[in-house]
């Protein structure tokens, strides 16, 4: 069965870059990989070994969905407050661009922020000996504290 998937970098703290290979209609199964290539060989393994878990499981593999681009127009409406269009308006000709133009790359930066976010908190390899807490800064500026129980 062959499932969609997106690659796309990401950049850590310390500036180095990854490579994300994500299947969205397989929830968590993800390949990580220092290049494109390496990322992509990696998801490959990862979604044959997500689907046989399933499977032995007993759970129902989700369709393929299409991320054909060309059964999307590039067009949407979208109701916001009047308060936030004349922000956006204003910020849009303080930057010398269209309204359009900046609602196209704040959306992007936000979708790129959250889908970064997303793979980190799924990507975690835990080293030996297993952490007791793992820091999670959220956009809004609050720190979030996971604690993990001890093992033996």
């Amino acid at each position: 069965m062959e499932h969609a998937f997106l690659v796309y970098p990401i950049i850590e703290e310390d500036g180095t870059e990854q490579w994300i290979c994500e299947f969205p209609e397989l929830k968590g199964c993800i390949g990580v990989g220092d290049t494109f290539q390496e990322a992509v060989d990696e998801g490959m393994l990862n979604k044959a070994v997500w689907i046989e878990a399933a499977q032995e499981m007993g759970r129902t593999i989700p369709a393929s969905k299409s991320l054909d681009s060309s059964e999307y127009s590039g067009r949407f409406n979208l109701r916001i407050p009047k308060s936030l269009h004349r922000n956006l308006a204003l910020k849009a000709e303080q930057e010398g661009v269209s309204l359009n133009s900046l609602c196209t790359s704040i959306l992007a930066e936000g979708l790129g922020e959250r889908r970064a976010q997303t793979v980190y908190n799924l990507s975690i390899s835990m080293p030996s000996p297993v952490p007791t807490e793992i820091e999670n800064h959220w956009s809004d500026g609050k720190q979030k504290v996971t604690k993990f129980p001890q093992t033996a």
